[in-house]
Order: C-alpha cells, then structure tokens, then sequence
C-alpha cells in the first residue's frame, strides 16, 4: 500500500509542474526572446566578429538591450577591437539613451571601415531620433552608395541588399527599396530584421494586409520582438480591428518599457485606442 501512495504522490508532484519547463527550443532567437534560456546554460558566444554584430544587431533590433550588452561585455576582449563590435557598442549606447556617445562611436567606426553600410545606416537612425534630419539623410545616403559598392561586385549580397532597402526605405525611395528587401529574404538574411523592414515598406505604401503578414512572420521567427508589435498594432488600427491593436501594443509596452515610443503606446492603451 506504501508503494501506491509513493507513486501517487510522485505523479501528482509532476503534474503541477508546468508543461513549458519540459519542453526545449530548437530555435535560440525564440528562447532568448521569451526569456526561457536557462541560466546554467547560455548560448553559445559567437565565434567571429561578424557573428557577433549580426546577433547583437538582431538583439538590438528587437530592443533587448540588456541581453546585447551582456553579449557584447562577454566578447569584449576577443572582438573589443573590431568594426563589428564597435558598430554594435554604438547602437546599444544609443538604445542606453546615450546618444551623444553613440553618435561619436559610430562616427569614428565609419572612418575606421570605409565599406559597411551597417555603422552608417545605423548612424542615420540616430540621427533622426535626435530630429537632425540633415544629418540623418547624410548618414543614410552613405548606406545607400556603401551597399552599392558592395553589390557591385556581389548582388546577391543578402546583408548588402537588406542594407540598401532599409537606407532606400528612410530615404522615402519606397518603390526601389522592395527590391533589395524581397531580395535580402530570398538570401535569408537574419530573417527577422528583413521582416520587420518589409512590414515598414508595405506600411509606406499602405497595404496594410501585406504589412500585417510581414509583421507576423517577424514575430513568429522572433516572439520577443518587440517592434514588431509595435508596428503591427498600428497596421491592425487601420485595419480596424482594434481591441487586436491593444493586446499588440500592451504587448510591446511589456517588451520594451523604455523604448522612444513606449509612451505614446502607453497613452493609447489609457485611453482605450
């Protein structure tokens, strides 16, 4: 009888414990997102620089900040001296609301490699969340003709082109920049930054159904993303289908509470949308 209540007793303890701790991630973006990697077990740190820039880029891009800049502390020593890093260490010091800095960093890593278009795109971004829009179009003009050069020689670059649509797109070039972007997906450059862009360029020309679908196919390659609800929430207001567009923008408060647009998303879950 001792026996039974023994086994009784050690099933009911493994039905209380929740079905997601037993179930493992194949996909490391999704796990890092959602916060579920175990903290005994990171992942991997990448082994060149340019597997760093494209993780913590990707990281950045989804304004997981934190999580870049333990990356980037954890790689520091190896790859502190590289372009890659120090594009890197420029946006996630503008993310850190450093902009100043941020600005200086990618300045001198634009000099320091006269080629990427990343550091210059990157700039350029900056530069438009400080309202300089002179210097903001300057910047994304240099992605632009650094992306050409680029594809050139190899036009089936997909960070090349994925470069090229994104300047393309903030140069309001909208018609030319889907090209490049719809190219960069065929290559499969880090699929959700391409997503993201492609939901931006459907945006500006107000195909909102397509827009949806791009912003989804981001946020089911990365669930953590936080943007992507962002974007998608006001595609799903025009669209109509408002209380969707709260749960989106609650979402992306939750993900991303110290993000520039935080707190416009904020004011509309106040007021109801």
């Amino acid at each position: 009888m001792r026996r039974y209540s023994l086994i009784f007793i050690i099933l009911t303890l493994i039905s209380l414990i929740p079905l997601d701790s037993w179930a493992q991630r194949n996909d490391s973006s999704s796990s890092r997102a959602s916060g579920e990697q175990q903290e005994d077990t990171p992942p991997p740190l990448p082994k060149t620089a340019a597997e760093l820039r494209l993780s913590t880029l990707g990281d950045l891009s989804a304004w997981r900040h934190k999580e870049a800049r333990k990356e980037l502390t954890a790689t520091q020593d190896e790859f502190g001296s590289t372009p890659e890093f120090k594009t890197a260490w420029g946006y996630l010091l503008a993310e850190e609301k450093k902009l100043d800095k941020a600005v200086e960093a990618l300045s001198q890593t634009i000099k320091l490699d006269k080629k990427d278009p990343a550091p210059a795109w990157l700039l350029g971004e900056i530069y438009s969340w400080k309202k300089e829009k002179s210097a903001a179009s300057k910047a994304f003009k240099d992605a632009k003709n650094r992306a050409g050069e680029i594809l050139k020689d190899t036009p089936e670059d997909g960070e090349a082109n994925y470069w090229m649509g994104a300047a393309l797109l903030k140069l309001g070039k909208i018609a030319e920049a889907g090209k490049y972007l719809e190219k960069a997906q065929k290559e499969d450059f880090s699929p959700a930054l391409t997503k993201l862009q492609l939901g931006l360029y459907f945006s500006a020309q107000k195909k909102w159904k397509d827009a949806k679908k791009a912003f989804d196919e981001c946020i089911k390659t990365d669930s953590g993303f936080a943007h992507a609800y962002y974007y998608r929430a006001r595609v799903l207001g025009k669209l109509g289908k408002k209380s969707e567009m709260l749960i989106d923008l609650d979402r992306f408060v939750k993900l991303a509470p110290d993000a520039r647009e935080a707190a416009a998303a904020q004011a509309l879950l106040n007021n109801g949308g």
